[in-house]
């Protein structure tokens, strides 16, 4: 997590590309990006680990809590489209829950795009 001394990489998720070399970021990864410091902004988090902590980068796995300790930043990064699940095992504590999140998140969008479509059909 930028600003915290902590390169993490939250686990159970894959995220959308963004680098601290810009010319590597995607646009939606910037977006995720704006997200994340706008979610994160001046409060604390709680870090929860699974199986193993690191990566082969060095990057921290771990699975990020708001101030609340019971909002789960992976969960909101899938449920909302910043990210897709990706399990590795050994690291596999809250898979179900993280693509139930991106399930829901997939639904929730149809939705709302079916709803957009028949009231311009209107």
């Amino acid at each position: 997590m930028r600003g915290s001394g902590i390169r993490s990489s939250h686990e159970g998720t894959d995220p959308e590309s963004v680098s601290e070399e810009t010319e590597k970021n995607t646009p939606e990864g910037e977006v995720a990006s704006e997200y994340m410091k706008n979610l994160l902004e001046g409060g604390s988090v709680y870090l929860e680990y699974d199986s193993e902590q690191t990566d082969t980068y060095g990057r921290t796995l771990c699975y990020v809590y708001l101030h609340d300790k019971e909002t789960m930043v992976n969960e909101l990064l899938v449920r909302n489209g910043y990210a897709r699940t990706l399990t590795i095992k050994p690291n596999t504590k809250y898979r179900e829950r993280l693509y139930a999140a991106e399930v829901s998140g997939y639904i929730d969008k149809a939705a709302v795009n079916g709803l957009l479509r028949s009231l311009r059909h209107h």
